[in-house]
């Protein structure tokens, strides 16, 4: 299978460095890699053009963030003709067999997109192992939220989950001859993953979780920085800026698309963004209690 991994990136040639190094200690795969350039402000570009001399650079004429440079990406491989991509974030790491536990799943569910578990590299708590949706109370229920024995779930066989994000998610190229890339308009950071992939099922096509394909992820190393600010300036930026998931105008274009019911999701989001501006180190416990992570 001709794979070809996206990895937009911005500012970051060390989180870029070990995510390009992780991919390339992949056994049994060896994918193609095209890095987007959201239009860095530093040397990272050309830092990464001298680590690397068979990795191709795209993008980094206009600024983008996400979803614009996924959709980058793909336009360039599907022109190429490759039978897969494989989205992953700049932060993210690869363990060596999760492209190839990907892959042979992909063999035998031909036409289906398949996530790996993500977990947080330095506590190896599970941070994406599927997604289970109640429009009704507005709540989007990570599976897996609370600190679960990593053993428990890579001994499970691969189960359906209702959307996926865009960390280490194989894609055929097949599906996009049924649902367009992800939305650089309507999306153009958060919500562009989770829209494609519930525009996606809404086409009948099947998103799989494989639990013992291990991607990791750094806490990001931006919300940080934006717990330092004084409170009113930490609200601002999770309810207006583009870099937000909490962003209110994204929230509800969201909720209007797929589930007509924006006014209670949106609130609801006010309420976290409120609630994360005050009293941010409270923030990822409350989160853990609030959605009481569901088993399968």
């Amino acid at each position: 299978m001709k794979i070809v991994a996206i990895i937009p990136f911005y500012n970051n040639f060390d989180d870029i460095k070990n995510c390009v190094d992780s991919l390339k200690r992949s056994r049994g795969i060896s994918p193609q890699i095209f890095l987007i350039d959201g239009k860095c402000t530093d040397a990272t570009p050309a830092k990464l053009k001298d680590a690397y001399h068979d990795i191709e650079i795209l993008g980094g004429e206009i600024e983008r963030f996400w979803t614009g440079c996924i959709a980058i990406g793909i336009r360039e491989a599907r022109r190429r003709q490759v039978d897969a991509v494989f989205l992953l974030n700049s932060d993210n790491e690869v363990h060596p067999d999760t492209l190839q536990k990907l892959t042979d799943f992909s063999h035998k569910n031909p036409g289906s997109i398949i996530s790996a578990l993500v977990l947080d590299k330095n506590t190896s708590m599970i941070r994406y192992a599927g997604v289970l949706i109640d429009p009704g109370k507005g709540k989007y229920i990570p599976i897996g939220l609370n600190e679960i024995e990593e053993g428990q779930w890579t001994n499970r066989e691969a189960f359906e989950t209702q959307m996926t994000w865009g960390e280490g998610v194989l894609i055929p190229l097949s599906v996009f001859d049924q649902v367009d890339p992800p939305d650089e308009i309507t999306f153009p950071h958060y919500g562009g993953d989770a829209d494609f992939s519930l525009r996606a099922r809404e086409k009948g096509i099947k998103i799989w979780v494989k639990p013992n394909a291990i991607v990791t992820n750094q806490k990001p190393p931006g919300q940080i920085q934006i717990n330092n600010l004084p409170v009113l300036k930490r609200l601002k930026f999770w309810l207006f800026d583009i870099r937000s998931h909490y962003n209110l105008k994204m929230v509800w274009r969201f909720e209007s698309r797929h589930h007509g019911r924006p006014f209670r999701v949106t609130f609801n989001t006010f309420v976290l963004a409120l609630f994360q501006s005050l009293f941010p180190s409270l923030h990822n416990k409350f989160l853990r209690f609030h959605y009481k992570a569901k088993s399968i």
